[in-house]
């Protein structure tokens, strides 16, 4: 939220939604200031907050003015991840996971100490066992499989509980970076990575109807 002062003199005024507690903001003449608030999602899908209280006590706190304002706002509320165990075994794949072969061939070429984001399926564990920093391998080969997220993978849970299940499942995958995709009653997204397949994924959970054939 932008606030910006046209008074000459200093102001302040109180944001936000009472359950959560206003903040206080004390603004110069003509000051402009950026206020970020937060407010609880209760469910997944296209969120818009309640309108927004905004008052004052300034000068003297002798009276009160206030006003409630709803705004434009919206959010995309995904599920909540919850695991709900290991990704099934695929088709021709006894553990359903991608493949990385530890190569120390030709297309070895060293070790780099593990930064936030690097996939694990490098990780030279046994250094690591040893007590030493947990090293990345580079330039290892990589054998890779398409993993499909099956809604009907998941027959015991309920419908908010597949779509925190299958929430979990998308973002473990895009963690390991490997290749994945997933499969919604009337819907499916073809194996790919990368943060735009990641969001139109959990866009498609956040969305999803409840409609099942």
């Amino acid at each position: 939220l932008f606030l910006r002062s046209h008074s000459r003199e200093r102001v302040a005024i109180q944001v936000g939604w009472p359950e959560q507690g206003l903040q206080t903001v004390w603004l110069k003449p003509g000051e402009e200031r950026q206020l970020e608030l937060r407010h609880p999602a209760e469910e997944r899908g296209l969120y818009r907050p309640p309108r927004l209280r905004l008052e004052s006590h300034f000068p003297l706190a002798l009276l009160r003015t206030w006003s409630w304002v709803q705004l434009d706002w919206k959010a995309l509320v995904y599920p909540k991840p919850y695991w709900p165990g290991d990704i099934p075994p695929q088709a021709g794949d006894q553990e359903g996971t991608a493949v990385t072969a530890q190569s120390w061939g030709d297309d070895f070429a060293g070790f780099h100490q593990y930064q936030p984001g690097d996939s694990l399926r490098r990780a030279y564990w046994r250094a690591y066992a040893k007590g030493l920093p947990l090293l990345i391998m580079d330039h290892a080969e990589s054998i890779e499989q398409e993993i499909w997220l099956d809604w009907n993978a998941l027959p015991a849970l309920g419908i908010e509980s597949r779509l925190s299940g299958l929430c979990a499942w998308v973002l473990h995958c895009e963690q390991e970076d490997v290749l994945y995709g997933l499969r919604l009653p009337g819907t499916e997204f073809p194996p790919h990575k990368g943060d735009r397949h990641r969001d139109a994924c959990l866009k498609a959970l956040a969305l999803f109807n409840g409609a099942v054939p």
